[in-house]
Protein backbone atom coordinates (compact mmCIF):
# COMPACT_ATOMS: atom_id res chain seq x y z
CA UNK A 1 0.00 0.00 0.00
CA UNK A 2 1.92 3.69 -0.52
CA UNK A 3 0.83 5.65 2.04
CA UNK A 4 -0.54 9.07 0.74
CA UNK A 5 -0.45 12.64 2.26
CA UNK A 6 -4.79 11.77 2.07
CA UNK A 7 -4.16 8.72 3.76
CA UNK A 8 -4.12 9.22 7.17
CA UNK A 9 -6.86 11.84 7.50
CA UNK A 10 -8.85 8.86 5.80
CA UNK A 11 -7.58 6.28 8.75
CA UNK A 12 -8.23 8.60 11.35
CA UNK A 13 -12.08 8.86 9.88
CA UNK A 14 -12.48 5.46 9.51
CA UNK A 15 -11.36 4.55 13.28
CA UNK A 16 -13.03 6.94 14.73
CA UNK A 17 -16.46 6.11 13.55
CA UNK A 18 -15.67 2.06 13.80
CA UNK A 19 -15.44 3.31 17.24
CA UNK A 20 -18.57 4.92 17.74
CA UNK A 21 -20.20 1.93 15.94
CA UNK A 22 -18.37 -0.48 17.92
CA UNK A 23 -19.88 1.48 21.43
CA UNK A 24 -23.65 0.51 20.04
CA UNK A 25 -22.56 -2.63 18.73
CA UNK A 26 -21.41 -3.29 22.63
CA UNK A 27 -25.11 -1.72 23.86
CA UNK A 28 -27.07 -4.22 21.43
CA UNK A 29 -24.82 -7.04 22.78
CA UNK A 30 -25.86 -6.59 26.55
CA UNK A 31 -29.46 -5.61 25.60
CA UNK A 32 -29.75 -8.82 23.79
CA UNK A 33 -28.26 -10.96 26.30
CA UNK A 34 -30.54 -9.05 29.33
CA UNK A 35 -33.45 -9.90 27.43
CA UNK A 36 -32.56 -13.42 26.58
CA UNK A 37 -32.51 -12.81 22.61
CA UNK A 38 -30.48 -14.84 20.01
CA UNK A 39 -27.23 -13.28 19.27
CA UNK A 40 -27.63 -12.67 15.74
CA UNK A 41 -25.06 -10.94 13.78
CA UNK A 42 -26.95 -9.00 11.31
CA UNK A 43 -28.94 -7.02 13.42
CA UNK A 44 -26.54 -6.40 15.80
CA UNK A 45 -23.59 -5.98 14.45
CA UNK A 46 -24.07 -5.41 10.62
CA UNK A 47 -27.17 -2.81 10.51
CA UNK A 48 -25.30 -0.86 13.16
CA UNK A 49 -22.70 -0.98 11.28
CA UNK A 50 -23.84 0.04 7.81
CA UNK A 51 -25.98 2.30 10.00
CA UNK A 52 -22.72 4.65 10.57
CA UNK A 53 -21.00 3.78 7.71
CA UNK A 54 -23.50 6.79 6.62
CA UNK A 55 -21.91 8.99 8.73
CA UNK A 56 -18.46 7.78 8.20
CA UNK A 57 -18.88 8.89 4.43
CA UNK A 58 -20.87 12.23 5.32
CA UNK A 59 -17.74 13.21 7.12
CA UNK A 60 -16.12 15.53 4.32
CA UNK A 61 -20.38 17.05 4.18
CA UNK A 62 -19.83 17.58 8.15
CA UNK A 63 -16.12 19.08 7.90
CA UNK A 64 -17.33 21.62 5.17
CA UNK A 65 -20.60 22.69 6.61
CA UNK A 66 -18.83 23.33 10.25
CA UNK A 67 -15.94 25.13 8.29
CA UNK A 68 -18.32 27.21 5.91
CA UNK A 69 -20.65 28.34 8.73
CA UNK A 70 -18.50 28.05 11.73
CA UNK A 71 -20.55 29.94 14.47
CA UNK A 72 -18.82 32.97 14.73
CA UNK A 73 -20.41 35.74 16.66
CA UNK A 74 -20.34 38.38 13.92
CA UNK A 75 -22.01 35.70 11.49
CA UNK A 76 -24.34 33.49 14.28
CA UNK A 77 -27.88 33.86 13.14
CA UNK A 78 -26.87 33.06 9.51
CA UNK A 79 -24.44 30.25 10.19
CA UNK A 80 -27.43 28.84 12.90
CA UNK A 81 -30.23 28.83 9.78
CA UNK A 82 -27.52 26.91 7.54
CA UNK A 83 -26.73 24.67 10.06
CA UNK A 84 -30.48 23.79 10.47
CA UNK A 85 -31.06 23.59 6.82
CA UNK A 86 -27.81 20.95 6.69
CA UNK A 87 -28.82 19.07 9.33
CA UNK A 88 -32.41 18.90 8.41
CA UNK A 89 -31.21 17.82 4.96
CA UNK A 90 -29.20 15.03 6.69
CA UNK A 91 -31.66 14.02 8.72
CA UNK A 92 -34.16 13.40 5.87
CA UNK A 93 -31.64 11.36 4.05
CA UNK A 94 -29.37 9.46 6.48
CA UNK A 95 -32.15 6.98 7.45
CA UNK A 96 -32.77 6.31 4.05
CA UNK A 97 -29.11 5.55 2.93
CA UNK A 98 -28.82 3.44 6.43
CA UNK A 99 -32.10 1.40 5.88
CA UNK A 100 -31.54 1.26 1.89
CA UNK A 101 -28.13 -0.15 3.06
CA UNK A 102 -29.69 -3.08 5.59
CA UNK A 103 -32.37 -3.46 3.23
CA UNK A 104 -29.90 -4.31 0.16
CA UNK A 105 -27.90 -6.70 2.76
CA UNK A 106 -31.14 -8.30 4.22
CA UNK A 107 -31.94 -9.49 0.37
CA UNK A 108 -28.46 -10.47 -0.38
CA UNK A 109 -28.22 -12.84 2.52
CA UNK A 110 -32.02 -14.12 2.40
CA UNK A 111 -33.94 -16.16 0.46
CA UNK A 112 -36.44 -14.46 -1.94
CA UNK A 113 -39.46 -15.71 0.12
CA UNK A 114 -37.98 -14.34 3.40
CA UNK A 115 -40.57 -12.71 5.81
CA UNK A 116 -38.85 -10.46 7.39
CA UNK A 117 -37.98 -8.30 4.29
CA UNK A 118 -41.37 -7.13 4.03
CA UNK A 119 -41.13 -6.47 8.04
CA UNK A 120 -38.30 -4.66 7.62
CA UNK A 121 -39.85 -2.57 4.73
CA UNK A 122 -42.76 -1.59 7.19
CA UNK A 123 -40.54 -1.27 10.32
CA UNK A 124 -38.76 1.46 8.28
CA UNK A 125 -41.40 3.39 7.42
CA UNK A 126 -43.12 3.78 10.54
CA UNK A 127 -39.82 4.60 12.47
CA UNK A 128 -38.72 7.02 9.61
CA UNK A 129 -39.94 10.18 11.57
CA UNK A 130 -38.24 8.69 14.85
CA UNK A 131 -35.24 8.65 12.94
CA UNK A 132 -35.17 11.22 11.02
CA UNK A 133 -35.31 13.06 14.48
CA UNK A 134 -32.59 11.09 15.80
CA UNK A 135 -30.50 11.45 12.82
CA UNK A 136 -30.73 15.16 13.28
CA UNK A 137 -29.52 15.17 16.78
CA UNK A 138 -26.62 13.34 15.94
CA UNK A 139 -26.21 15.83 13.46
CA UNK A 140 -25.98 18.39 15.82
CA UNK A 141 -23.28 16.63 18.22
CA UNK A 142 -21.00 16.01 15.42
CA UNK A 143 -21.40 19.78 13.95
CA UNK A 144 -20.73 20.62 17.68
CA UNK A 145 -17.67 18.17 18.45
CA UNK A 146 -15.99 19.67 15.33
CA UNK A 147 -16.51 23.35 16.26
CA UNK A 148 -14.81 22.40 19.68
CA UNK A 149 -12.05 20.89 17.70
CA UNK A 150 -11.50 23.86 15.57
CA UNK A 151 -11.89 26.34 18.17
CA UNK A 152 -9.34 24.36 20.40
CA UNK A 153 -7.20 24.96 17.13
CA UNK A 154 -7.66 28.48 16.25
CA UNK A 155 -6.99 28.96 20.43
CA UNK A 156 -4.00 27.29 20.16
CA UNK A 157 -2.89 29.65 16.77
CA UNK A 158 -3.56 31.83 18.79
CA UNK A 159 -1.19 31.04 21.57
CA UNK A 160 1.85 30.41 19.68
CA UNK A 161 1.14 34.05 17.24
CA UNK A 162 1.00 35.81 20.61
CA UNK A 163 3.68 33.81 21.94
CA UNK A 164 6.15 34.60 18.61
CA UNK A 165 4.97 37.96 18.93
CA UNK A 166 6.17 38.31 22.21
CA UNK A 167 9.19 37.27 21.39
CA UNK A 168 10.03 38.90 18.44
CA UNK A 169 9.27 42.13 20.32
CA UNK A 170 12.08 40.95 22.78
CA UNK A 171 14.38 40.04 20.82
CA UNK A 172 13.50 43.59 19.26
CA UNK A 173 14.16 45.36 22.54
CA UNK A 174 17.42 43.25 23.19
CA UNK A 175 18.79 44.62 20.25
CA UNK A 176 17.90 48.09 20.14
CA UNK A 177 19.37 48.04 23.82
CA UNK A 178 22.43 46.13 22.45
CA UNK A 179 22.82 49.05 20.24
CA UNK A 180 22.71 51.68 22.43
CA UNK A 181 25.54 49.90 24.89
CA UNK A 182 28.10 49.64 21.67
CA UNK A 183 28.15 53.86 21.25
CA UNK A 184 28.36 54.21 25.38
CA UNK A 185 31.38 51.50 24.91
CA UNK A 186 33.47 52.84 22.26
CA UNK A 187 32.40 56.93 23.60
CA UNK A 188 34.24 55.31 26.83
CA UNK A 189 37.27 53.99 25.18
CA UNK A 190 37.97 57.11 23.05
CA UNK A 191 37.51 59.07 26.38
CA UNK A 192 40.06 56.79 27.74
CA UNK A 193 42.35 56.98 24.82
CA UNK A 194 42.72 60.55 24.81
CA UNK A 195 43.87 60.95 28.28
CA UNK A 196 46.43 58.41 28.00
CA UNK A 197 47.73 60.08 24.65
CA UNK A 198 48.54 63.50 26.63
CA UNK A 199 50.23 61.26 29.09
CA UNK A 200 51.34 58.32 27.85
CA UNK A 201 51.49 58.32 23.80
CA UNK A 202 52.92 54.88 24.01
CA UNK A 203 50.37 53.17 26.24
CA UNK A 204 47.41 55.04 24.04
CA UNK A 205 48.92 53.52 21.00
CA UNK A 206 48.50 50.43 22.23
CA UNK A 207 45.31 51.08 23.96
CA UNK A 208 43.81 51.90 20.35
CA UNK A 209 45.62 48.78 18.64
CA UNK A 210 43.51 46.90 21.15
CA UNK A 211 40.49 48.40 21.08
CA UNK A 212 40.48 48.27 16.79
CA UNK A 213 41.08 44.20 16.71
CA UNK A 214 38.10 44.69 19.35
CA UNK A 215 36.07 46.45 17.12
CA UNK A 216 36.91 44.35 14.37
CA UNK A 217 36.04 41.00 15.69
CA UNK A 218 32.91 42.71 16.81
CA UNK A 219 32.11 43.73 13.24
CA UNK A 220 33.28 40.83 11.87
CA UNK A 221 30.98 38.61 13.85
CA UNK A 222 27.33 38.81 14.00
CA UNK A 223 26.46 38.85 17.66
CA UNK A 224 23.34 36.81 18.48
CA UNK A 225 20.73 37.78 21.15
CA UNK A 226 21.87 35.44 23.36
CA UNK A 227 25.07 33.75 23.85
CA UNK A 228 26.47 30.67 26.45
CA UNK A 229 28.62 32.57 29.01
CA UNK A 230 31.62 31.19 27.80
CA UNK A 231 31.01 32.99 24.77
CA UNK A 232 30.05 36.36 26.68
CA UNK A 233 33.49 35.52 29.03
CA UNK A 234 35.69 35.16 26.15
CA UNK A 235 34.46 38.72 25.22
CA UNK A 236 35.13 40.48 28.12
CA UNK A 237 38.42 39.52 28.31
CA UNK A 238 39.34 40.69 24.82
CA UNK A 239 38.13 43.82 26.52
CA UNK A 240 40.24 43.94 29.75
CA UNK A 241 43.30 43.57 27.72
CA UNK A 242 42.45 46.91 26.81
CA UNK A 243 41.53 48.28 30.40
CA UNK A 244 45.09 46.53 31.52
CA UNK A 245 46.80 48.50 28.99
CA UNK A 246 45.13 52.01 30.88
CA UNK A 247 46.39 50.34 34.33
CA UNK A 248 48.90 47.83 33.86
CA UNK A 249 49.28 46.06 36.67
CA UNK A 250 46.68 47.98 38.76
CA UNK A 251 44.08 45.67 37.53
CA UNK A 252 43.43 42.46 38.92
CA UNK A 253 40.37 39.97 37.37
CA UNK A 254 39.82 36.76 38.79
CA UNK A 255 36.71 34.79 37.70
CA UNK A 256 34.68 32.01 39.68
CA UNK A 257 32.32 30.40 37.43
CA UNK A 258 30.55 26.60 37.87
CA UNK A 259 30.83 24.33 35.56
CA UNK A 260 26.93 23.91 34.91
CA UNK A 261 27.00 28.07 34.86
CA UNK A 262 29.54 28.03 32.12
CA UNK A 263 27.66 26.37 29.64
CA UNK A 264 24.57 29.02 30.66
CA UNK A 265 22.22 31.12 27.91
CA UNK A 266 22.69 34.66 28.75
CA UNK A 267 21.90 38.40 26.80
CA UNK A 268 25.21 39.20 24.73
CA UNK A 269 27.15 42.05 26.38
CA UNK A 270 25.38 41.67 29.53
CA UNK A 271 28.81 42.07 31.62
CA UNK A 272 30.71 44.09 30.12
CA UNK A 273 28.48 47.22 31.26
CA UNK A 274 29.18 45.48 35.01
CA UNK A 275 32.82 45.38 34.50
CA UNK A 276 33.62 48.49 32.78
CA UNK A 277 31.40 50.57 35.23
CA UNK A 278 33.43 48.77 38.28
CA UNK A 279 36.86 49.23 36.95
CA UNK A 280 35.48 53.24 35.97
CA UNK A 281 34.19 54.11 39.59
CA UNK A 282 36.37 51.74 41.67
CA UNK A 283 40.14 51.41 40.05
CA UNK A 284 40.06 54.41 37.57
CA UNK A 285 39.09 56.85 40.44
CA UNK A 286 40.69 54.82 43.43
CA UNK A 287 44.49 54.32 43.49
CA UNK A 288 43.63 51.68 46.09
CA UNK A 289 41.32 49.95 44.30
CA UNK A 290 42.81 47.05 42.02
CA UNK A 291 40.42 43.73 42.26
CA UNK A 292 37.69 42.93 40.26
CA UNK A 293 35.86 39.40 40.99
CA UNK A 294 33.23 38.21 38.69
CA UNK A 295 31.45 35.03 40.21
CA UNK A 296 28.30 32.86 38.71
CA UNK A 297 26.76 29.62 40.03
CA UNK A 298 23.89 27.94 39.18
CA UNK A 299 20.96 27.60 42.06
CA UNK A 300 17.66 26.69 42.46
CA UNK A 301 17.19 26.79 38.63
CA UNK A 302 18.61 30.27 38.68
CA UNK A 303 21.56 31.89 36.99
CA UNK A 304 22.99 33.89 39.79
CA UNK A 305 26.02 36.41 38.14
CA UNK A 306 28.11 38.52 40.52
CA UNK A 307 30.44 41.68 39.40
CA UNK A 308 32.35 42.29 42.66
CA UNK A 309 35.19 45.50 42.88
CA UNK A 310 37.09 46.59 46.04
CA UNK A 311 36.31 50.36 45.75
CA UNK A 312 34.87 52.85 47.99
CA UNK A 313 31.25 51.60 47.54
CA UNK A 314 28.09 53.04 47.30
CA UNK A 315 27.50 56.93 49.01
CA UNK A 316 24.42 56.60 51.35
CA UNK A 317 22.46 58.79 49.23
CA UNK A 318 23.05 56.67 46.10
CA UNK A 319 19.93 55.78 43.93
CA UNK A 320 19.35 53.49 41.10
CA UNK A 321 16.63 55.98 40.04
CA UNK A 322 18.72 58.87 40.17
CA UNK A 323 22.34 57.94 39.86
CA UNK A 324 22.12 54.93 37.61
CA UNK A 325 23.68 55.87 34.32
CA UNK A 326 23.50 54.39 30.89
CA UNK A 327 25.28 51.06 31.29
CA UNK A 328 23.37 50.01 34.63
CA UNK A 329 19.91 51.16 33.41
CA UNK A 330 20.47 48.90 30.06
CA UNK A 331 21.70 45.95 32.23
CA UNK A 332 18.78 46.30 34.18
CA UNK A 333 16.46 46.35 31.29
CA UNK A 334 17.93 43.26 29.56
CA UNK A 335 17.51 41.64 33.18
CA UNK A 336 13.65 42.75 33.35
CA UNK A 337 13.27 41.53 29.54
CA UNK A 338 14.68 38.24 30.09
CA UNK A 339 12.87 37.24 33.23
CA UNK A 340 9.68 38.70 31.77
CA UNK A 341 8.88 40.65 34.62
CA UNK A 342 10.42 44.06 36.91
CA UNK A 343 13.55 42.81 38.72
CA UNK A 344 15.76 44.78 40.29
CA UNK A 345 19.58 44.44 40.12
CA UNK A 346 21.17 43.96 43.31
CA UNK A 347 24.22 46.59 45.13
CA UNK A 348 25.71 45.80 47.87
CA UNK A 349 28.46 47.52 49.67
CA UNK A 350 31.14 45.37 51.02
CA UNK A 351 32.73 45.64 54.41
CA UNK A 352 35.34 46.87 54.76
CA UNK A 353 35.35 48.22 51.50
CA UNK A 354 33.48 47.38 48.15
CA UNK A 355 30.50 46.65 45.50
CA UNK A 356 28.71 44.19 44.27
CA UNK A 357 26.47 43.94 41.96
CA UNK A 358 23.88 40.96 41.92
CA UNK A 359 21.76 39.88 38.60
CA UNK A 360 19.79 36.79 38.54
CA UNK A 361 17.85 35.64 35.56
CA UNK A 362 16.48 31.78 34.45
CA UNK A 363 18.96 28.84 33.78
CA UNK A 364 19.30 27.92 30.62
CA UNK A 365 21.55 25.31 29.64
CA UNK A 366 22.71 25.96 25.98
CA UNK A 367 23.83 22.16 25.28
CA UNK A 368 20.37 21.03 26.29
CA UNK A 369 19.04 23.96 24.20
CA UNK A 370 21.22 22.47 21.25
CA UNK A 371 20.18 18.82 21.66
Amino acid sequence: MIWTPHARPVLIVVVVWLLVASVFVAQNIVTALAAHRPLGWLPVVGYELEYWSVFALCTPYFAYMARRFSLDREWLRQSVVAQLVGGAAFALAQPVAADTLNYLTLVALSGSGDPRRVQFVTSATAHYPVLAIIALWKYAVVIGVLHAITYRHRLREHELRNAELKRQFAVAQLGALRMQLQPHFLFNSLHSAAILALREPERAHRFLVQLANLLRDMLRSTRREEVPLTEELEFLDRYLAIERVRFTDRLTVSYEVSVRAETAIVPSLLLQPLVENAIHHAIGQHSSARNLVLRAQVANGQLVIEVEDDGPGLPPEWTFESSAHTGLRNVQARVNLVNGRNTPLELCNRSPTGLCVRLTIPHRDAEVMAA
